[in-house]
């Protein structure tokens, strides 16, 4: 019985993850059809970008890895077009529209089979890649080498990027969230990526081997992060475990 409301949680979890997937895939196609005729528009590029972002991280927590790998690369671009590097052109919108595409093929099959795609995600890879090797920007770079960059590796004096500022993050996920299929490892591997970050985990709250449940968690998490991607950044990480944690997020200073 206890196995059985264990898998129900988590069909609940995915269930929700697959719902909020949709819709920023559905806001994402929106956004990129708009920007096909208003390709100076930096706040439907960052919209593209949070929606990559949000969607890989979630994806991850979920197991969907083609998902994770087509979208991080994607992101790795755009976060190229919203410092500047690159332009918004019509090679570019059709780089991503494959990449959406291929995100609703993966959600809509109940028992997607990684390997059963591997030609379309090798082949929507090797686009970016030989999209990335081609842009002028790495060729004077001399960035031949590494056609895909971290994609914060542009962050410092984008025009479109926030100052940076210093956060104090206190996550606290519930007891029972490892039933519910996420992984605070990852959510915590995803919130480093946005800057500078120093985690301090909190383990007075476990038990005595005695009184441990080996599928709860016990352990909560300070962070310190300076980034200058702002606090909705730091909000979208946790976009999919909002209502399964104690979550305070409080700016401390300011540069």
């Amino acid at each position: 019985m206890t196995d059985e409301l264990h898998r129900d949680e988590i069909e609940k979890a995915r269930q929700v993850f697959m719902e909020e997937a949709l819709e920023l895939v559905a806001d994402l196609e929106s956004s990129l059809l708009e920007l096909e005729s208003e390709p100076d528009n930096k706040e439907l590029v960052g919209r593209i970008f949070r929606a990559m972002h949000t969607i890989k991280g979630s994806s991850s927590m979920f197991g969907y890895n083609d998902i994770t790998r087509i979208t991080h690369e994607a992101e790795t671009v755009y976060d190229m077009v919203r410092s500047g590097a690159i332009q918004v052109t019509k090679d570019l919108i059709e780089l991503t529209f494959p990449v959406i595409d291929q995100i609703k093929v993966i959600l809509g099959k109940p028992e997607y089979s990684e390997a059963e795609d591997k030609a379309k995600i090798d082949g929507i890879l090797s686009s970016i890649k030989g999209f990335l090797n081609n842009h002028p920007f790495l060729q004077a770079g001399g960035e031949e080498d590494h056609p895909l960059p971290h994609p914060h590796f542009f962050e410092q004096g984008s025009e479109s990027q926030e100052k940076e500022v210093t956060f104090r993050i206190r996550f606290k996920p519930a007891r029972d969230i490892f039933l519910k299929g996420f992984n605070p490892i990852t959510l915590l591997q995803e919130l480093c990526e946005l800057g500078n970050a120093k985690v301090v985990a909190h383990t007075d709250s476990i038990p005595g081997i005695g009184d441990l449940d080996p599928e709860a968690c016990y352990t909560y998490w300070d962070i310190i992060l300076t980034t200058t991607k702002g606090i909705n950044a730091i909000k979208d990480v946790f976009i999919f475990i909002e209502d399964d944690c104690e979550l305070t997020i409080d700016a401390i200073s300011e540069d």
